[in-house]
C-alpha cells in the first residue's frame, strides 16, 4: 500500500471505523473517498469498481464502497456517472430485481428499448468475477422482443422464479450487436431488493364479477428500502390466464410516473369479456448508474373471473 495519507484516508476511517477494527484500507478506496469529497463522481465510480475488483472477498471494504455509492446517489439526485456507454442501437437498459407476489421468489431482468428489432446478438450479466446471472447466447434467462404499436422495439432477458435475488456488489455487462459493435461495461448494485409486497384491494382474489362491476383499487406503496432520491413508478395491467396452458395474455397495461392509491377513471372504463384474468401491480423505485437504470420492484397479482351480465 503506497497511499495512506490525505483527506481520502481520513474519510474512510471516519465513515467505517476501519482503524479501530484493524481493517485494511485500500488505495483505490481512499481515492474513491477523495473523489467523492471533490464532487468528482465519475472518478469515484471508477475507483469503486477498482476497489471491488481488487477486494472481492473483503466484506468490510465492500460495505464501505457501497455505502459511499449510496451517499453519492443521495447528493446527485439518484444518478452517478460511469465510464462506458451503451452501444449504438441499444437505446436504454434497466436492471430490475422484482419481489414477486408470494414474497418468496424474485425475478431478475435486463430490459429496455432498441433502435430496431433483432439488433442484439449477445447480452450477458456476470457477478464479478465469474458467476453468470443472465446470458442471451447461452440461454441463461428467457429472451423476448416485442414491438408496441407506434413505439420502439422492446427487449428483455429474464430469469424468473428465483429463490434468491442477486447480491450487492460489482457486475460486468457484455453487449454485442449484429452490426459489429461490442461494449464491456459494469454496474455496481446496492440496496436493490424490496422486503415488502404491495396490497391490491380490488378485485378480491378469486372474485367473480360482471364486466361493469370490475374495479381496480390498491394501496399506495413505498418499500422499506426506498430512498428519497429514487424515482417512483407503477405499472398496472390485466392479463387473460385461461386453461389448459394458463399462458399470460396481456389485455392491457398502463404505466404511471406518479403512483398513488386512487383507481384512475380510465381503468374503470376498460371492458372485459367473460373469462379468467389476473390483475398485476408492479411498483418501481429507480436510480441510475451511468446508462443503466437500476430498479427495485415490488409486485402483486390477484386472479378473478368475469362473467356475462
Amino acid at each position: 500500500m503506497t497511499r495512506i495519507l490525505g483527506v481520502g484516508l481520513a474519510l474512510v476511517l471516519m465513515t467505517s471505523g476501519a482503524a479501530a477494527q484493524g481493517q485494511v484500507v485500500t488505495p483505490a478506496l481512499v481515492e474513491a473517498h477523495e473523489a467523492f469529497a471533490e464532487g468528482d463522481y465519475l472518478r469515484m465510480t471508477r475507483k469503486l469498481r477498482e476497489t471491488l475488483e481488487q477486494n472481492p472477498e473483503d466484506e468490510h471494504v465492500r460495505r464501505n464502497a457501497l455505502d459511499l455509492l449510496e451517499r453519492a446517489y443521495a447528493l446527485n439526485g439518484g444518478r452517478v456517472p460511469a465510464d462506458w456507454k451503451l452501444p449504438a442501437g441499444v437505446q436504454s437498459m434497466r436492471l430490475s430485481v422484482a419481489r414477486k407476489a408470494d414474497g418468496e421468489e424474485f425475478r431478475i431482468r435486463l430490459s429496455g428499448e432498441l433502435a430496431r428489432a433483432g439488433i442484439v446478438e449477445e447480452l450477458r450479466l456476470v457477478q464479478f468475477p465469474s458467476r453468470v446471472i443472465l446470458d442471451k447466447r447461452a440461454g441463461v434467462g428467457i429472451w423476448e422482443e416485442r414491438q408496441p404499436a407506434g413505439e420502439e422495439p422492446e427487449y428483455e432477458l429474464v430469469l424468473d422464479d428465483q429463490r434468491d435475488p442477486i447480491e450487492e456488489g460489482l457486475y460486468t455487462l457484455h453487449i454485442a450487436t449484429t452490426d459489429g459493435h461490442a461494449v464491456d461495461g459494469h454496474v455496481i448494485v446496492s440496496n436493490v431488493v424490496a422486503t415488502a409486497t404491495p396490497v391490491i384491494r380490488s378485485p378480491v382474489p378469486g372474485e367473480t364479477l360482471r364486466s361493469d362491476e370490475v374495479r381496480y383499487q390498491w394501496d399506495d406503496f413505498v418499500s422499506p428500502q426506498r430512498k428519497a432520491y429514487e424515482w417512483r413508478g407503477l405499472w398496472v395491467g390485466v392479463a387473460r390466464c385461461a386453461p389448459p396452458a394458463y399462458a399470460w395474455d396481456e389485455v392491457w397495461g398502463q404505466y404511471f410516473e406518479h403512483p398513488n392509491a386512487a383507481s384512475p377513471d380510465e381503468l374503470r372504463a376498460k371492458p372485459l369479456p367473460a373469462g379468467r384474468y389476473f390483475m398485476y401491480l408492479s411498483f418501481k423505485e429507480t436510480r441510475a448508474f451511468g446508462d443503466v437504470k437500476v430498479r427495485r420492484e415490488s409486485n402483486n397479482a390477484v386472479p378473478f373471473h368475469v362473467v356475462d351480465p
